[in-house]
Order: structure tokens, then C-alpha cells, then sequence
């Protein structure tokens, strides 16, 4: 899904990492490297969640068990990673787990007062066909409102991300795909924000905008991936010359974008 994302904000870079493959280099970390610690606070979710609970037991919880609960998931997730690692690096994992002990009960309470749902699924596949454009998404959770209807969250744990701009307009537009991707009536999108600055939700339809005008973002933003994905299936790779270097400079290598800035 985060190939359409790039396809419809900057092809070249659809072209290059959702194409050919090309992955760009990490930063050498000091401490826990974010992608542990995303995999951790996932890992947590999936421990906690896992028996498919719905909104009026997590409701009927106490503040002392949720945390406990956290704590156990949190303690399962990172046991695995303290097997192999030494004095320091176990130190900076304990301290990483009270972080998400924090976080992660934080994140359940915003969760248990959005209204009545019962947990589905959790880190399922979808998969989405536009001619001969398969893409396999995975989701984080699925969960299934009374009247039949479904809402698809995405976990997200670095800087927080919004779904919709101020104005209505559509943000990050990867959940979309999977709601494309959906043979049931999607009700809800969000994306679930876990960080020690900012724990919360950013969705779009149930509990979240105007229900009246759901079908109508859906059906625009559907259109719109549409076209972007016929896009990348007759190759565009055009360059967004307009993008600072910072932003750039990741697949400059690969790319024109110095060249067209010097023509500028």
C-alpha cells in the first residue's frame, strides 16, 4: 500500500522501492533502533489483543488489571530479544518495555471509549488486483461493528500521522487501499498513534467524520488510487524536482533529482 502512497505523491520513488526493490540505508542507531521498537509495541498489541476481546469487556476492566495485562503482553514481547543480548543492551530493553508499558495502556483507554465493536482479526493479509497490479497488504486490525460493517486500524509508532488534512481531504491514503482491497463494508478507517509524545487516534467514518459523507470519500479516494496505480503500471516515474534534498537524497543515486535542480 505504501507503493500507491509514493505514487501519488512522488512516482520515482513508487518506481524504485515498490518496483525494483531498492531499500535505503538506516542510520546506525544509539539505544533501540525504531524498528524494534515499532516491532515491539506490535508485538505487545498483538499479545493483548489476541483473545478478540469487544468494547464492553475491555470497558468493564479496571485501570489495574489493563495495566497488568499491558505489562505481561509487554514483558512476552520482549523476552524473546533479552535471550540474546548483553548487560547493556538488556537494560535498554527493560527500560524500553516501561516505555511501552506507558504508551500501550495509554493507547487502551483511547481504544475502549470509541463505542461498541468486538476485535475481529489481527495481522491479516488482504490483497488488492487492479489489472496486472497484485499487491499483498498486511493489516494490523480488523475490527466488526454490530451492523455488519468493519473498521481497518494501522498501527503506527513513530512521529504521529494524520489520515485526514483540516479540510476533509485524505492524508495518507495506504488505509484507503486496503479498504479497496475489502470484500466487507468498510465502516472506519485509523490510524492508531502510539508514542510517548502522542497516543491517540486520526480516522475517517465511524466515530470519526460525518457518516453521511463517508461513501462519498471512499468512492473519491478509490477513484483516485485507481488512477495512480494505472499510472504505475504504464511506468510513470517522473521525479518531483520540487522536494528538498533531505527528502531526496535517500534515492539521489538512482535518480536525476541533482541534475534537474542544477538545470533550475
Amino acid at each position: 500500500a505504501s507503493t500507491v502512497q509514493r505514487q501519488l505523491s512522488e512516482p520515482f520513488a513508487a518506481f524504485a522501492l515498490g518496483r525494483l526493490g531498492a531499500r535505503l540505508l538506516d542510520r546506525q542507531a544509539l539505544g533501540v533502533p525504531a524498528a524494534l521498537r515499532g516491532n515491539l509495541v506490535h508485538e505487545t498489541l498483538f499479545r493483548l489483543y489476541q483473545d478478540l476481546p469487544n468494547s464492553a469487556t475491555m470497558r468493564a476492566a479496571d485501570d489495574d488489571a489493563v495495566r497488568a495485562a499491558v505489562h505481561d503482553a509487554a514483558g512476552g514481547a520482549v523476552r524473546r530479544y533479552l535471550r540474546n543480548s548483553g548487560p547493556m543492551l538488556g537494560q535498554l530493553l527493560e527500560l524500553e518495555q516501561t516505555r511501552i508499558v506507558d504508551v500501550v495502556t495509554a493507547f487502551v483507554g483511547e481504544d475502549r471509549e470509541r463505542g461498541d465493536f468486538q476485535v475481529e482479526a489481527l495481522e491479516g493479509e488482504l490483497e488488492f488486483r487492479r489489472g496486472p497490479l497484485h499487491l499483498r497488504l498486511r493489516f494490523d486490525r480488523i475490527d466488526r461493528y454490530a451492523d455488519g460493517g468493519i473498521g481497518i486500524i494501522d498501527y503506527k509508532t513513530g512521529a504521529a500521522k494524520t489520515l485526514l488534512l483540516r479540510d476533509g481531504t485524505v492524508k495518507e491514503a495506504q488505509l484507503f487501499v486496503y479498504a479497496m482491497a475489502s470484500d466487507e463494508p468498510v465502516a472506519m478507517l485509523a490510524l492508531a498513534n502510539l508514542d510517548s509524545r502522542d497516543t491517540g487516534f486520526s480516522g475517517a467514518g465511524r466515530g470519526f467524520t460525518d457518516e453521511a459523507r463517508w461513501p462519498e470519500l471512499l468512492a473519491a479516494m478509490g477513484a483516485e488510487i485507481e488512477s495512480a496505480c494505472d499510472d504505475l503500471i504504464a511506468g510513470d516515474v517522473r521525479i518531483v524536482a520540487e522536494q528538498g534534498a533531505s527528502k531526496a537524497r535517500g534515492l539521489n543515486v538512482l535518480s536525476r533529482y541533482t541534475e534537474l535542480r542544477r538545470n533550475d
